[in-house]
């Protein structure tokens, strides 16, 4: 399953990541796809405060 945000990226706050970070644990064959218009770092520090149990940054895909 691939959930997916396409939100302005400004309203992504640490609720949001924990819930995404949560509903991806309790997915474990699901991934997330977020769409931003930023830098190549920011979708790296988008990808390490997603990590956690059972959530790798291969999971994550950020595409502009």
């Amino acid at each position: 399953m691939t959930f997916g945000s396409f939100n302005n990226f400004m309203k992504i706050n640490d609720q949001v990541l924990a819930a995404w970070q949560r509903i991806l644990q309790r997915a474990p064959d699901s991934r997330l796809v977020v769409l931003t218009f930023s830098s190549e770092a920011t979708a790296d520090s988008l990808r390490r405060s997603l990590a956690g149990p059972g959530v790798t940054a291969e999971r994550i895909q950020v595409v502009d």
